[in-house]
């Protein structure tokens, strides 16, 4: 019995000597794969750092279009998180935030706006600056690679009257840029009977102050 337990003990040892060898071997591997991965993982990160004396921008990724061109459930206006106000472009009474891209035909610039709700309303206080002495019920023709917008504001150029509009907003008010070319008949028209999704009489009151007179 001796003899045969001995033996049996001795054929094992080898295998155990090979298990311990191929275990050794397979950690030493991974741990150089880990090695290598990590290395690998840090050169990746050192390649989408930002260039030195550039800092990067996760705005500028964000298209502020997107939604605008199929129902009309999305709005480029400019707003700030969980904002009261939202300036932007109106330019469909029926759609339901009051904008299409595929719509040329400018109403104005409008305050207020419904996003992806399915139904429409708001849309209301309609600003257009113009020139030619246009009267209340003008619109403007404003096609889509003339706007631009990014998170918090927006930009329409009216190329028929050589007119920058610029928006942008606070928590609770908005704020408009117009850039007028040398003009006599520079009016801003300011239209309290249009909203989305209807039309109806509105007052408005106040007074408006030209800053640079130049």
């Amino acid at each position: 019995m001796t003899s045969r337990s001995t033996n049996r003990q001795l054929g094992k040892k080898p295998f155990r000597f090979l298990a311990k060898i191929t275990g050794i071997v397979f950690g030493c591997f991974g741990v150089f794969v880990s090695v290598v991965g990590a290395q690998g993982l840090a050169k990746e990160q050192r390649d989408v750092r930002p260039v030195s004396g550039q800092q990067q921008r996760f705005t500028d990724r964000v298209n502020m279009f997107l939604g605008t061109a199929s129902s009309a459930q999305a709005s480029p206006a400019a707003i700030r998180p969980f904002g009261m106000i939202s300036p932007g472009p109106f330019n469909r009474l029926k759609a339901p935030c009051g904008y299409n891209m595929k719509t040329s035909e400018l109403i104005g610039f409008n305050h207020t706006h419904l996003q992806g709700t399915g139904c429409g309303s708001y849309g209301v206080l309609v600003l257009l600056p113009t020139t030619g002495n246009r009267e209340l019920g003008a619109t403007v023709d404003v096609p889509g690679h003339r706007q631009s917008a990014e998170p918090g504001y927006y930009k329409a150029v009216i190329d028929e009257m050589q007119i920058t509009a610029e928006m942008t907003a606070t928590r609770r008010a908005a704020i408009h840029r117009y850039t007028f070319p040398k003009s006599n008949s520079v009016r801003i028209l300011i239209d309290t009977s249009k909203g989305i999704l209807w039309t109806g009489k509105g007052d408005v009151s106040g007074a408006i102050d030209q800053v640079n007179r130049t």
